[in-house]
């Protein structure tokens, strides 16, 4: 009878991943390509001196052209694999997509419309920033819950804090922006550091010890598939961190939306932060 339970259990969790990578590792990236090669994706684009609704919501599923898709594209699977490979609670993870795929796109029309009425919008990109940015939320609750520890969000508010001082110093140092304003944020960030040294330092130490663990018990595993994917994870974690800077804030702005890419960013860390704020408070369970 155990057995049989057990079965039944591991066909239910079988079956959601079968959905899960249907509908993010099929469906999404047909939808997108469908988009692109029927007269919908003209239909799409945003003018932002006349925004109509429609536009306003499906313009960031849009793309130029089938090069722009694949910038987009390849950067998505990256993240998704990765997401899906830490992430945890999928009830929790689908609240987080809805608001990624769902509202995200609202605020990134809404942005474009506001400070750049006079251009046309349209691209993945914002999302792809928002999955990047969720990543490292995904990355610091998979850490917590496998060390069994109580960290406070200044955790990822501080990782997120340091990549945007970077993205900000990059600018700095190509366009010359105030540098009264960089050199504040700066001093912002080394204040929240030291007031929040222990809490800090325990994660940084926590986060060294798991990559070290995985890496060894793969290693000593004999299989070679294991090794390969545990180097893949590392490797790409690593890459991941040089490409956002290269891919969603380049230092060449001319085609860009370098705005949407920052409130995609923006929103990815703190969208989960606040849902599960909301939850904790009981708005929802």
């Amino acid at each position: 009878m155990t057995s049989e339970v057990k079965s039944q259990d591991e066909n239910i969790v079988d079956n959601k991943l079968f959905i899960d990578f249907l509908f993010f590792f099929i469906l999404i990236p047909f939808l997108l390509t469908l988009v692109l090669v029927t007269p919908l994706n003209k239909l799409f684009v945003l003018h932002t001196s006349n925004p109509e609704v429609i536009p306003f919501y499906f313009s960031n599923y849009a793309h130029a052209n089938i090069l722009h898709l694949l910038e987009n594209l390849i950067p998505y699977y990256l993240l998704i694999s990765l997401i899906f490979r830490f992430h945890r609670d999928r009830h929790k993870f689908y609240i987080d997509m809805f608001l990624i795929f769902g509202l995200l796109p609202l605020l990134i029309s809404s942005g474009n419309s506001i400070l750049f009425p006079s251009r046309n919008a349209l691209g993945f990109s914002g999302i792809v920033s928002a999955l990047f940015s969720y990543l490292l939320y995904t990355i610091y609750i998979y850490i917590q819950e496998q060390y069994n520890l109580k960290f406070r969000y200044i955790i990822p508010l501080s990782i997120f804090g340091f990549s945007v001082f970077l993205i900000i110093l990059k600018y700095q140092i190509v366009y010359s922006i105030n540098l009264a304003y960089t050199i504040l944020f700066f001093f912002v960030l080394l204040f929240t550091a030291i007031v929040y040294k222990t809490d800090l330092e325990e994660f940084i130490i926590s986060t060294w010890d798991f990559i070290e663990i995985y890496i060894k018990k793969s290693l000593t595993s004999g299989k070679l598939i294991d090794v390969f994917f545990s180097l893949y994870i590392f490797m790409v974690l690593v890459i991941l961190m040089i490409v956002i800077f290269l891919f969603l804030f380049p230092v060449n702005i001319e085609n860009v939306n370098i705005f949407g890419h920052y409130i995609g960013y923006c929103f990815g860390l703190f969208a989960p932060l606040a849902s599960r704020t909301l939850q904790k408070l009981g708005f929802y369970y």
